[in-house]
């Protein structure tokens, strides 16, 4: 039989982990410091260990309870899903679809997407997270999203049961300060940026785009200084802006360039330099899923 009160404990307990201080978990909960208190004392007791050290300053955990938190945490989470899966079943939601997406595809994708599944399939309720691409395999693999919207992960994922589609190419592009003396140019050959320093979203973010990117470069002939590092693409637009730095990045991403300058960019032979912008990703064992993801293939022409 379920221990309701252990569970509420284990709730109390992650939030005063995080916060470290009995008072401001209390504040944030909407209750006094005495219940919670005795809350923890009390889950204290049941365990028969100690999980926080007090002092004036706060709380910080003992070794034991550092150990307990992830899997309290796990648990936790869990059961706030079972609560929302419980919900929406109450409320005729029969299905949910966990999407994982880079902010290129929550701004310029998923809002039409989202619209348009929604009127086809009202029983079935879309949540969105924001992810970076080089996490997106296995966030699928372990059952944590359903789709990835993500730029081109490492290779791999066939071999976890899920497929790999893309759904949208772009051509490369260069943004440059607006001060920059080529900011105004209507193409630019790579190549002529070989001298400068770049600012670069962390290969970690997605592994394959930036060797893509990379690979651009030493095509022409250079490898790129990289001076700066950022956890998107969308911030390397932003270094720019308060920076003498250069970014490249894919051209859907014009709209968030401001005053920056922003210039297609060629091979040595005057070709667009093509890059993989968004690549769908699915695990491939439920019905709406499938359906949404082949709503995202109908569309893929459209954006």
């Amino acid at each position: 039989m379920l221990n309701f009160r252990l569970i509420r404990h284990l709730y109390l307990f992650t939030i005063v982990a995080q916060e470290g201080s009995i008072g401001r978990a209390a504040e944030r909960l909407g209750m006094s410091q005495p219940p919670l208190t005795e809350h923890i004392k009390t889950l204290e007791s049941n365990l028969g260990t100690v999980l926080f050290h007090r002092s004036k300053s706060g709380v910080q955990l003992t070794s034991t309870g550092q150990r307990i938190l992830p899997k309290a945490q796990l648990f936790v989470q869990q059961m706030m899903t079972l609560q929302q899966e419980i919900d929406d079943v109450l409320k005729g939601v029969n299905h949910t679809i966990r999407v994982g997406a880079i902010t290129q595809s929550m701004t310029q994708m998923l809002p039409r997407l989202m619209d348009e599944f929604g009127k086809r399939y009202p029983d079935t309720k879309i949540i969105v997270q924001e992810i970076n691409s080089a996490g997106a395999t296995a966030l699928l693999a372990d059952g944590h999203i359903d789709v990835a919207l993500v730029r081109a992960p490492l290779d791999g994922h066939q071999a976890v049961g899920i497929r790999s589609i893309p759904i949208k190419n772009d051509t490369l592009c260069a943004v440059l300060p607006k001060s920059h003396p080529l900011a105004q140019a209507d193409t630019l050959k790579l190549s002529t940026l070989a001298q400068e320093s770049f600012v670069m979203h962390k290969r970690s973010v997605s592994p394959k785009s930036f060797d893509e990117v990379i690979g651009a470069c030493k095509s022409v002939g250079f490898e790129p200084k990289i001076y700066a590092e950022t956890t998107s693409a969308v911030a390397q637009i932003a270094m720019v802006s308060c920076s003498e730095l250069v970014a490249l990045v894919p051209e859907s991403l014009a709209n968030f360039a401001g005053d920056s300058g922003f210039i297609p960019l060629t091979d040595d032979d005057g070709k667009p330099i093509i890059i993989t912008a968004i690549v769908l990703l699915s695990r491939q064992d439920d019905d709406a899923v499938q359906a949404f993801c082949q709503m995202v293939l109908d569309g893929r022409q459209g954006d």
